[in-house]
C-alpha cells in the first residue's frame, strides 16, 4: 500500500519533470523547446504569461531569460527593453516580426501609456477580453490593451474586464503557479484566480445602436493613432490643488472627448451595464477634485514609480 507522503513525494516528482525544458542546439545556439508560439494579435505579456503557465520553465528562471524584473504588464510599453534577437535565438521558432508586433506602437508619452486598460486611481492594470475569441484561442489580443477598444468587431459584443462569476479581474502581477495547479489552470482559457472558464461567460448587453456607435468610433480611434494622431488628444485629467499649487494627473481616456456628440448615449449605455469605469466622462476631459485627494496623490506616487521603472 502506497502512503500519502509517497504519493505526494511522486506528484512532486512529476511536477519537476513537466517544468524541465529540453534543449536543442541549432546553429551553434541551445534554444528552447516546447514554449508556446506567439499569436500575430497577440500582446506580448500575455504570450510572456502562457510561457509561464505552461509550465515549461519556472516564472525566476523565464524572466531571468527575457532580462526583466519589473511588472509584466509594463513590458506592453518598452519593446526597447528587450534584447528580441537573443529570445529569438533562445526560444524556438519565435519570429522576430511577431514579437516586434507584440508591443504597443502609437506614439504616446509614458503618463499617457500608462492610461491603457489601466485604473490608475485604484493603481491596478487591466486585461480586457472578449469572451467568444478566447474559446477560439486563450490568449490576450494587443487591440485589447488600449483603453479605447471596448467592444470585439468580430463578435460584436462588448469586452469584459472582469470575472463574471468571482468579480476579479486578470491581473497577471498575482500570477502564482502553485495557486494555478490547484485550479488545474494551464492557459489563459480560466479566470487566473477562480478557475472559471472565461469562453462561457456572457457580455454585457447594449442596444444595437449604442453598439454600432461604440464600433465605428474605435475604429476611427485605430485610424486615427495609426496616422500620427496622439493619444493624448483623448486623455482625460484629474487636476487638484496642494499647497497652493495645481498638479495634474492622468487618469484614462475620456469617453466625452472620443464619443463627441454620441458621448451621453455611450456613457448612459456603459453606466447601465456597470463597466469600463476608467471612461471619464467631463465635457473638457478635465475633473476638478475637492475630495479624495489622498486617493489620488497615492495613484500619483504609483505613475511615478512605474516611470522610473521604465
Amino acid at each position: 500500500m502506497v502512503s500519502m507522503l509517497q504519493v505526494r513525494e511522486i506528484e512532486q516528482r512529476l511536477r519537476s519533470q513537466q517544468r524541465s525544458l529540453p534543449y536543442l542546439n541549432i546553429d551553434g545556439a541551445r534554444r528552447l523547446l516546447g514554449l508556446p508560439v506567439i499569436h500575430s494579435d497577440e500582446v506580448f505579456s500575455s504570450w510572456i504569461v502562457r510561457i509561464m503557465l505552461s509550465r515549461k520553465i519556472n516564472k525566476r528562471k523565464l524572466l531571468e531569460e527575457i532580462n526583466w524584473k519589473e511588472a509584466i504588464h509594463l513590458a506592453d510599453l518598452k519593446p526597447a527593453s528587450f534584447n528580441l534577437k537573443h529570445l529569438v535565438l533562445r526560444f524556438n521558432l519565435i519570429q522576430i516580426e511577431l514579437l516586434e508586433r507584440s508591443f504597443l506602437q502609437f506614439e504616446m508619452p509614458f503618463v499617457d501609456s500608462l492610461c491603457l486598460t489601466t485604473d490608475i486611481l485604484n493603481r491596478k492594470p487591466i486585461f480586457r477580453f472578449c469572451p467568444y475569441c478566447i474559446a477560439e484561442e486563450p490568449y490576450i489580443r494587443k487591440s485589447w490593451r488600449y483603453a479605447f477598444s471596448y467592444a470585439c468587431p468580430d463578435h460584436g459584443c462588448l469586452l469584459l474586464e472582469q470575472c463574471t462569476q468571482c468579480g476579479e479581474s486578470i491581473d497577471f502581477e498575482k500570477l502564482n503557479i502553485s495557486k494555478m495547479d490547484e485550479l488545474s489552470i494551464h492557459d489563459l482559457s480560466s479566470c487566473l484566480s477562480c478557475g472559471t472558464g472565461l469562453s462561457s461567460q456572457q457580455p454585457h448587453r447594449i442596444s444595437d445602436r449604442a453598439m454600432n456607435i461604440v464600433l465605428d468610433r474605435q475604429a476611427s480611434m485605430f485610424r486615427e493613432l495609426s496616422s500620427g494622431v496622439r493619444i493624448n488628444n483623448y486623455i482625460a485629467q484629474i487636476r487638484y490643488s496642494e499647497n497652493g499649487l495645481l498638479n495634474c494627473l492622468n487618469v484614462g481616456v475620456s469617453g466625452s472627448l472620443i464619443f463627441k456628440e454620441d458621448a451621453d448615449e455611450v456613457r448612459t449605455a456603459f453606466r447601465k451595464a456597470g463597466i469600463f469605469s476608467t471612461s471619464y466622462w467631463q465635457p473638457s476631459g478635465c475633473i476638478p477634485v475637492t475630495k479624495g485627494v489622498g486617493k489620488v496623490k497615492r495613484a500619483k506616487q504609483w505613475v511615478i514609480k512605474h516611470r522610473e521603472q521604465l
